[in-house]
């Protein structure tokens, strides 16, 4: 596949470059699928925290994994930038990985 993907676009992407992006794409399915009907949105999210129907520590080795990635001594690293939020949605983004 990375060698079909070079060839294609002319990058330079080695294995090492892509399994980050492997492992949060299937986390986030997998999140979505079971928490939100493969519809995930943060006013979603916000409802169901607000509801008491999402319990975070049920996903707290994925959450930590997500925190490790996106937040560095308390501000999001470079890789969050990436991620492509709403600006609206940006913030509340932050938030959840910050706690």
């Amino acid at each position: 596949m990375i060698e079909w993907i070079n060839n294609k676009y002319g990058t330079h992407l080695q294995e090492e470059d892509l399994a980050p992006i492997k492992d949060f794409t299937l986390l986030w399915n997998i999140f979505e699928n079971t928490r939100f009907q493969c519809s995930f949105t943060i006013s979603k999210m916000e409802i169901a925290i607000s509801a008491g129907n999402f319990q975070v520590q049920h996903f707290a080795e994925v959450l930590d994994y997500f925190q490790q990635r996106y937040i560095v001594n308390g501000f999001p690293s470079q890789h969050y930038a990436f991620l492509n939020f709403r600006p609206n949605d940006r913030t509340f983004g932050q938030y959840c990985l910050k706690k």
